[in-house]
């Protein structure tokens, strides 16, 4: 997905559980110690490879580590205002419509 914006994260393989995969996806990706929070949402969609299911989770970072990138040139934090504005992966998009939702009523 060169040259676009995607959340971070990745597949969940044999064996694991959806949270051990997020855990293992930070620290490669990253280098950091994550800790998964609640789960938000899930959206379909179909790549070449056939369908697929998109989690999204809420995740827990270590305030005292900077992350090293292993796999992706650049980090940003934005809004869902600059999110929306950015050349996103089709597939994470489609989260942005309950992402604007969830945090509309989050207190």
């Amino acid at each position: 997905m060169g040259d676009r914006w995607e959340f971070p994260g990745g597949k969940v393989d044999p064996g694991e559980t959806p949270e051990t995969a997020i855990i293992r996806e930070f620290s490669e990706e990253m280098g950091l110690d994550v800790i998964p929070g609640e789960f938000l949402t899930s959206v379909e969609f179909s790549n070449r490879n056939g369908p697929v299911q998109l989690l999204a989770y809420r995740v827990v970072f270590p305030k005292d580590r900077t992350p090293v990138l292993t796999e992706h040139t650049e980090l940003k934090w934005s809004t869902l205002k600059e999110i929306e504005e950015l050349a996103f992966v089709d597939s994470d998009r489609l989260l942005i419509p309950f992402l604007k939702k969830w945090c509309t009523h989050e207190t």
